[in-house]
């Protein structure tokens, strides 16, 4: 997360260099705007052309695919996880997460 808060075209060009190699695919002429947050980025997927606002969040626990030419605006979160819900006498934020 060194380059997350970068703001400008600096920025951009810095997150488009350093974080390629730490996801599963990294198109060309992605933009990932300042503040956005990547975790588990190994199973995430970005295709050519992919703008990303500021501020967003992605958990990837699941697997992301985000195709070309996807805009994501401004505070958006994208998750890929999810509880589980066997045990009906749990409370909802009790159960695991898989």
């Amino acid at each position: 997360y060194k380059y997350k808060d970068i703001v400008g075209e600096k920025g951009i060009s810095l997150r488009q260099k350093k974080y390629k190699d730490f996801f599963l695919g990294f198109g060309d002429k992605v933009i990932i705007h300042e503040g956005t947050i990547f975790d588990k980025p190994e199973t995430i997927i970005l295709g050519d052309n992919v703008k990303i606002n500021r501020g967003c969040h992605f958990i990837g626990g699941g697997g992301i695919f985000i195709g070309s030419y996807t805009m994501i605006g401004p505070y958006t979160f994208i998750t890929s996880i999810n509880h589980e819900i066997d045990n009906t006498n749990t409370f909802f934020y009790e159960s695991s997460f898989n």
